[in-house]
């Protein structure tokens, strides 16, 4: 079995999800749809949070329980009832519980599900998300598992496991379809990882053999848009060996993305390309959605983008060139993330508005086709997988620089594209983007992702674009990129739980912070109803109270 590679369209851009969080939502999603497929049909559902985790404090205004419970409910991150999973719940007789208790937190963002079945079955489920919406699969029935949603997994729970595992992997053979054994038959768990999706039939024939067994096997389709590959072999998975990949083969930054998505993926040219470009179209359909302003946040603010655009029209900011309307844009994209619409998370939900800032505000401004932001995108996208390789996008575990400054990072390359920059001046531009926003923590306020979340992308992409024209002007940020990834993490290894997403120190703390924080927790808890998503007197307000 070959070592995980980070894919540029699992880990990195993406995915396309409801909105605010791809850590505290989108994560959690997945997480409760891989739950869910370990039973058909359920009856009662308990999530466990740590009150000093990720969660404790944050789960409401991050619509976490909502997320994990419409993945237990089947429905996949942009499903129109998405939001609604409560009342869908109810409406089946599913009764929900939230417990936030006090343990040791063994990951911030970790979460414990318990399901029984009207059988009487009992299933538990423990996941960790780990920010950008990727996830793990840690536990099932306390057995230890590492399933990353990126390949179809054969859960084999029968008394008869050895017997069971032969007659799947026999199946599996005849059609030629990879697979690995995971775990030995005598284990208490068996996992058979298949590198393929399973079509009807396959499983139909699976569960057909398999039924004198009884019904203790469980397929688990993957969750991820890429599915792993046995074997996986690339070229580079770091700055460093991409150059040195670079000094024997001439090609530009946007054609090594591609080949080393190729390489990961075993995707043609064109798949990879393709793919690419309904994420830069889901982009525009966000920044579309965003500028109009005709909606309602889901926190405490108003949209402002309409205002700032018509601000910037009647010639009322500084001439600032590309940067005032990337400023305007990122605005429009987080305003949409916060009012829980559409949106691609690149490489966060809290970071959503830094790549579509930079990329249609050049398309705008600069003589610059589809296909050119496609490539751009692909080199924001590829040293986005140096820094998954390397760090992480979690916010709970290294503060907002994981967030916001590798966004600014990702953009700062893809603008050196745009410019014309070679593939040094691009990793140069990456690096020093990532340099201004070290130590950058993470304390939005009353649970949102609006202040200083929304802003902040209007800064991280000016950052972006100072850098990148920094670098392609000849200034050199000294420190290699993958250092500065590794320093990165650093300071998040460093810095306080209270500054990484608990609400518990930065702006959360000050005085104008606790007083929205008290607002928000009545109207979460026990307020008005609002008209986003319409859960806070369904099951969620009655359950989520400890």
């Amino acid at each position: 079995m070959s070592r995980y590679y980070a894919s540029i369209f699992n880990d990195v851009l993406g995915p396309v999800m409801t909105g605010p969080s791809s850590s505290a939502t989108a994560g959690p999603g997945r997480v409760g749809r891989m739950a869910g497929m370990l039973m058909e049909d359920v009856k009662e559902i308990e999530i466990r949070f740590a009150r000093d985790g990720g969660f404790g404090e944050s789960y409401r205004g991050s619509m976490t329980d909502i997320a994990i419970v419409a993945g237990i409910l089947g429905m996949d991150l942009t499903h129109k009832d998405f939001l609604k999973s409560y009342e869908k719940a109810e409406a089946a007789g599913i009764s929900v519980s939230i417990v936030v208790e006090d343990v040791e937190v063994i990951h911030p963002d970790l979460i414990k599900i318990s399901m029984t079945g009207r059988d009487g079955e009992k299933v538990k489920m423990e996941g960790v998300s780990l920010g950008g919406a990727i996830i793990e699969i840690i536990s099932i029935n306390d057995i230890a598992v590492s399933l990353k949603g990126s390949t179809t997994e054969i859960i084999v729970m029968a008394d008869e496991k050895p017997e069971c595992i032969d007659t799947i992997t026999e199946i599996l053979r005849n059609r030629e379809i990879p697979f690995d054994v995971i775990t030995e038959p005598e284990d208490a768990l068996a996992e058979i990882r298949v590198y393929a999706i399973l079509d009807a039939k396959v499983k139909n024939e699976i569960q057909e053999k398999i039924k004198d067994y009884g019904d203790r096997v469980r397929i688990l389709d993957p969750v991820m848009p890429v599915v792993d590959k046995p074997d996986v072999k690339v070229s580079y998975s770091t700055a460093a060996e991409l150059q040195a990949y670079l000094k024997t083969h001439d090609i530009p930054l946007w054609e090594a993305a591609v080949l080393y998505e190729q390489e990961r993926t075993g995707w043609s040219r064109e798949e990879v390309l393709n793919f690419a470009e309904m994420l830069l179209d889901r982009m525009g359909d966000s920044v579309a959605y965003g500028i109009k302003s005709d909606f309602q946040l889901s926190g405490f603010l108003t949209p402002k983008a309409a205002q700032l655009k018509k601000a910037y029209e009647e010639g009322k900011w500084f001439d600032t060139g590309i940067i005032a309307e990337a400023c305007i844009y990122a605005v429009a994209v987080m305003e949409c993330n916060a009012a829980l619409g559409i949106l691609v998370a690149g490489p966060t939900a809290g970071s959503c508005g830094v790549l579509p800032g930079i990329l249609f505000s050049a398309y705008n401004k600069g003589n610059y086709d589809k296909q050119d932001l496609v490539k751009a995108l692909m080199c924001a996208g590829l040293i986005g997988v140096f820094i998954a390789e390397q760090a992480t996008f979690a916010a709970e575990v290294a503060g907002c620089q994981a967030e916001n400054g590798s966004a600014s990072a990702m953009a700062a390359a893809a603008g050196v594209h745009l410019l014309g920059g070679t593939a040094d001046q691009a990793l140069n531009a990456a690096s020093l983007a990532f340099q201004h926003l070290l130590g950058l923590v993470c304390d939005a306020l009353g649970e949102c992702a609006e202040i200083p979340c929304i802003s902040r992308n209007a800064a991280t992409v000016s950052n972006a674009i100072i850098s990148a024209q920094l670098a392609v002007g000849g200034f050199d940020g000294v420190v290699p990129l993958d250092e500065t990834i590794q320093a990165m993490m650093n300071c998040g290894e460093l810095m306080a739980r209270e500054l990484r997403a608990t609400m518990l120190g930065g702006l959360c703390i000050t005085p104008t912070g606790q007083r929205i924080e008290k607002e928000m927790q009545k109207k979460f808890y026990v307020g008005d109803e609002c008209d986003v998503c319409k859960s806070c007197k369904s099951e969620k307000g009655k359950k989520g109270n400890e």
